[in-house]
């Protein structure tokens, strides 16, 4: 229902400036409630003043998540939140129980605005060497809640690449990108613990951890594949600074500050990897979650040393978030291929070209080879189902729409199948 009010609003308010077709309409309005960052139009030049604004809006709505943006408009009005509408805000939420979830709510809408704004005021004291005070007020914001909720929009041409050398503004944008993708529950706990001096609990230790090996590692596999192999005209530090931006970003941002055309086959396999991976659960970017590429890190461990059970920081990780996270991680990579497959019979661009532009789709990262615009209609209704999947959860997607099996009183003999 958002997407659709967002595509008709979108196709009404530009309709007198440049006029965007309906598919056009519905591609942008899902990649910003899906806070993923394609575009199909370019949102600096292409659209009007309100037409972004209700890009901002429904950039916000998406980051801060349905059911949580939703709910919060209910309690606005004075509703009572029933038990049932606890429960799906709770799950939305990764939270294993219903308790404190209204108090929870509020503080998420609190530190949401709260970041946004101190971030828009980082940026306007920066912006405003380069615009009027009116204008540059106006990119701070949409671009602070662009990079907060982890979308990939942006009012400037080119999105950051004419500002790849300014230190201070891509710093701000990097914060912005990481505290929205570490999810808003261990940001709440984070606080919690500045604030009364518990300890962190074993799934934030896991969010913050992976999160930084995959900044680490994305950075330094970056740097070595583009700076080192092609890119030696750049100096070194710019060529550092990059590629730790673009490490941060194709987590599930969408910003650049290089060309993504004209990166190496080896730099688009990095970004793709780290496409898939994505940010947190809870958060407000998709992706296959930090969390669950930790549990399989976790189990490998495990096999190797040849353990019975795994174990994190003194907990067992239970049998059913190993075969969850086995099971999303199948599922992901098959989604992947197939669409690829799929969007190959159907445009003329390269495999890698292809492959790049649904990973990000899926990921909800907005990155782009440059080749969104120009696909047909098909394709882009391939990728604007790939980012609804990337934004609601594919496990869940399927949990909707499956019959939940009863549990039978039947036990099963085991069965030995070899493996290796």
């Amino acid at each position: 229902m958002l997407i659709m009010s967002g595509t008709l609003l979108l196709w009404i308010s530009n309709y007198s400036y440049k006029p965007l077709t309906f598919i056009d309409s519905l591609f942008t309005a899902t990649s910003a409630v899906c806070v993923t960052g394609l575009v199909v139009v370019d949102t600096a030049s292409d659209l009007t003043f309100y037409s972004k604004s209700i890009v901002a809006v429904l950039i916000q709505l998406g980051g801060l998540g349905v059911m949580t943006a939703f709910t919060f408009l209910f309690i606005l009005r004075g509703a009572r939140v029933s038990l049932q509408q606890r429960y799906y805000l709770s799950n939305s939420l990764g939270l294993e129980s219903v308790s404190g979830v209204i108090r929870l709510l509020g503080h998420i809408v609190k530190m949401t605005l709260a970041i946004e704004l101190f971030g828009t005021l980082l940026l306007f004291g920066k912006l405003i060497d380069y615009y009027e005070p009116l204008s540059a007020l106006g990119h701070a914001t949409f671009q602070s809640v662009s990079a907060f909720c982890n979308a990939g929009f942006s009012t400037f041409p080119g999105n950051m690449m004419p500002f790849s050398k300014d230190i201070y503004l891509t710093s701000v944008i990097m914060i912005l990108i990481v505290l929205g993708g570490i999810g808003f529950v261990p940001l709440t706990e984070i606080v919690g613990v500045e604030k009364r001096g518990k300890r962190l609990s074993p799934y934030c230790k896991m969010v913050l951890i992976m999160t930084v090996m995959l900044i680490v590692l994305g950075c330094i596999f970056l740097f070595l594949s583009e700076h080192c192999r092609s890119n030696q005209q750049i100096s070194v530090f710019q060529g550092f600074w990059d590629a730790l931006f673009q490490s941060v970003s194709a987590r599930t941002a969408g910003f650049n500050t290089v060309d993504i055309g004209k990166v190496s086959p080896l730099g688009s396999f990095i970004l793709i990897l780290l496409m898939i991976v994505g940010a947190s659960p809870g958060s407000t970017g998709g992706g296959m979650k930090t969390t669950t590429l930790g549990v399989l890190l976790l189990s490998l461990y495990s096999e190797i040393l040849q353990r019975e059970d795994v174990v994190f920081f003194g907990r067992r990780v239970p049998y059913s978030v190993l075969r969850k996270a086995v099971s999303l991680a199948i599922v992901y990579v098959m989604t992947i291929f197939l669409s690829s497959f799929i969007m190959g019979f159907m445009e003329p661009y390269s495999f890698r070209e292809i492959l790049f532009e649904v990973t990000s789709a899926l990921g909800t990262v907005g990155l782009s080879t440059g080749i969104t615009p120009k696909l047909s209609t098909g394709s882009k209704l391939l990728l604007i189902l790939l980012m609804f999947w990337g934004r609601v959860g594919l496990i869940i997607f399927f949990y909707g729409i499956a019959r939940k099996e009863e549990k039978g009183r039947v036990t099963y003999a085991d069965v030995n199948v070899p493996i290796g």
